[in-house]
């Protein structure tokens, strides 16, 4: 008895257009050797969202993933994986802060929402200055405590902002 690895059959993943995104957004993944029907998408090995499959071109919606590089993957069913060299690059998102105001003197536990929060090494910066702890509740959800500010500010709104090691 033998067993054959084909070529011929493997689906093949040569590119995903775009390239880098955020959760909701739709993406075409070129190749061949797709089936529709008997196809399944993942991207960091989170299920995309399938709209319509051809043989050469899959077109889904990007589900929830930690920010980053993600591994595109695609599962034809009884036949196997495709090559896992594409990737998708998954952008940070922040959608809300709560609360949005609070004292110089810094130490509120404020949440922060948004996307890929998962990711590694997440640092959030409020005005240029790290948080004091921050605490990862969900790839959607994040605490921080804020820093302090040089009591020389009067009232001022900050950029919030969150980033990940790539």
């Amino acid at each position: 008895s033998n067993y054959t690895y084909s070529a011929r059959i493997t689906p093949n993943v040569s590119s995903i257009i775009p390239a880098s995104g955020i959760a909701g957004q739709l993406v075409t993944i070129v190749g061949s050797n797709f089936i529709p029907d008997q196809t399944v998408v993942s991207i960091g090995g989170t299920p995309c969202s399938l709209i319509n499959v051809t043989s050469s071109r899959i077109v889904c919606t990007v589900n929830s993933s930690p920010a980053g590089n993600q591994v595109v993957l695609v599962t034809v069913s009884n036949i196997g994986l495709s090559n896992s060299n594409v990737q998708f690059r998954y952008a940070l998102q922040v959608t809300d802060v709560s609360p949005s105001t609070g004292s110089l003197g810094g130490g509120q536990w404020i949440r922060i929402t948004g996307d890929g929060f998962q990711a590694s090494n997440v640092t959030v910066t409020l005005c240029q200055q790290l948080c004091q702890s921050i605490s990862i509740i969900s790839n959607n959800l994040l605490t921080c405590r804020t820093p302090a500010m040089p009591l020389v500010f009067t009232d001022r709104s900050c950029n919030v902002t969150v980033n990940a090691a790539s």
